[in-house]
């Protein structure tokens, strides 16, 4: 039965990304699907346990952070958006969705490599919501000197 239903919650909350690695001082955007009828906050929360992980960023606005942000899109999916990447920011991640007696979650590991930085060009559409824009990963990347940054506003 344990097994059961471990399964059933990896189907209502799926992430592109299990494992990012990017470089110190870049930015990611992790991309997620859940359920529709799954409408209560959402959070994002670092952590080896998913019993005590700390909530850094909530869709309710309870907590927030200025690096990164998360957006629930409802039908179109939920966005982690992380900025300006230090390498104390490496570790174990958790998407979470609010829920009675047993939080969905779906675990990301994070790598801060301190390789060269890289900057993406943008060239594509906008996820514009509740007076957020993020700009999903880009197909072309260019040395740090250009320094064309895709921005959360």
């Amino acid at each position: 039965m344990g097994v059961w239903k471990v399964f059933t919650a990896s189907l209502q909350l799926q992430c592109d990304k299990k494992h990012i690695t990017a470089p110190l001082g870049s930015d990611f955007l992790l991309s997620c699907r859940y359920e529709n009828q799954l409408l209560s906050n959402k959070y994002w929360c670092r952590g080896e346990s998913r019993r005590t992980c700390e909530v850094l960023v909530d869709s309710e606005g309870k907590t927030r952070s200025t690096r990164v942000h998360i957006v629930d899109a409802r039908s179109r999916g939920l966005f982690v958006r992380v900025l300006d990447l230090q390498k104390g920011d490496s570790g174990v991640y958790w998407v979470g969705i609010d829920r009675p007696y047993a939080d969905i979650m779906t675990s990301v590991r994070v790598v801060v490599t301190e390789g060269e930085n890289t900057h993406c060009r943008w060239r594509g559409f906008n996820i514009e919501l509740t007076g957020i824009t993020m700009k999903p990963p880009c197909p072309v990347c260019q040395s740090a000197d250009a320094q064309d940054h895709s921005d959360v506003t």
